[in-house]
């Protein structure tokens, strides 16, 4: 179908954001895993899975999920399969729930860091944090379940060890996927210690206080007059950033 960007792009008219292309790709986090794959950027072993799929070449334990939910829709313990019986009950449960595809993918048992992308090229500025919950409001697994989301749980702080890694990383994929003026990329620690993508959010939340975004802007341009003016900073960013991409 058409999208808006489209036909901005069709009649010219300046936009914030990413170009259609790149949306529907990062939409896709199994189109997102080929992508930055094929440009050598770290993402998880993955296969894309249909009900009554082969499935001889996942290996165990995996990480199920829908390809095109946000917000950790569709993520719940029951996520991590370590067998044929429950990986097949799960991806069912996903094409019946969501109408999609699953992407499964090697579970990733270690730390989820976030980074904030802002602007283009040269110019761009990779943030990264670590995101945590209180161990008391986990389960079985240290996911960021549905229900642990916009519930006020998550806690952002520093990358501290893994900030160089993590802003390396985070360009990279920004770089390879084509992403425009601001982006958020999630990624978790591998067995082997090393950090994974595990998504690209082409429209990352922005409510003030509340969403990571602003969180990690604060954490590195916190400025004297507080979070409500490190906000009207980080908005002005993405602005200037895409103003200049049109020499506006």
């Amino acid at each position: 179908g058409t999208w808006v960007a489209d036909i901005l792009d069709e009649r010219k008219i300046p936009y914030i954001g990413s170009d259609s292309r790149t949306m529907r790709a990062m939409i896709d986090k199994f189109e997102t895993h080929e992508i930055l794959a094929a440009a050598d950027v770290a993402v998880p072993s993955h296969v894309l899975l249909h009900a009554g799929d082969d499935v001889s070449v996942v290996s165990y334990p995996a990480f199920v999920k829908p390809i095109c939910e946000s917000r950790s829709v569709g993520i719940s313990d029951e996520s991590v399969v370590h067998n044929e019986e429950e990986l097949r009950r799960r991806v069912a449960f996903i094409e019946k729930e969501f109408d999609e595809p699953a992407l499964v993918e090697e579970f990733l048992p270690g730390d989820e860091y976030t980074a904030l992308v802002l602007g283009n090229g040269r110019t761009r500025e990779c943030l990264p944090g670590l995101v945590t919950v209180e161990d008391t409001h986990y389960k079985n697994y240290r996911i960021l379940r549905s229900d642990l989301r916009g519930v006020g749980l998550t806690h952002i702080s520093l990358a501290g060890a893994r900030t160089e890694e993590a802003t390396v990383l985070g360009d990279a994929a920004a770089e390879a996927m084509g992403c425009l003026d601001h982006v958020r990329i999630d990624m978790r620690v591998d067995r082997a210690g090393k950090l994974r993508i595990i998504e690209v959010n082409g429209i990352p939340g922005l409510k003030p206080h509340k969403s990571w975004a602003p969180q990690i802007y604060t954490l590195y341009h916190g400025s004297p007059q507080g979070e409500t003016e490190d906000y009207r900073q980080l908005i002005g960013a993405i602005v200037d950033a895409a103003g200049r991409r049109y020499g506006l």
